[in-house]
């Protein structure tokens, strides 16, 4: 069962994220700009992409069995599983 996922920021500036997270408590965190990291994660979970404001969302996936990393394309507005 799977635990972890990798994040990483390919766009210019810092963004804000939201993990909704089965089972264990939601996360607000945020990632700057060409940076990874590691987050507590499980199949199913959901991953939002927000606005500056933390209010509004851009974009969103969910982790999948398959995926091994989320990635913020560089345009700044997109989530991408991979």
């Amino acid at each position: 069962k799977r635990e972890r996922i990798k994040m990483y920021n390919s766009c210019s500036k810092q963004v804000r994220l939201f993990f909704k997270r089965n089972g264990d408590s939601d996360l607000s965190t945020s990632l700057n700009s060409s940076t990874h990291t590691e987050e507590r994660a499980t199949d199913g979970d959901i991953i939002q992409l927000m606005d500056e404001t933390g209010r509004k969302e851009l974009h969103r996936v969910a982790i999948a069995p398959t995926t091994k990393e989320v990635v913020v394309v560089s345009g700044c507005v997109k989530l991408e599983a991979r």
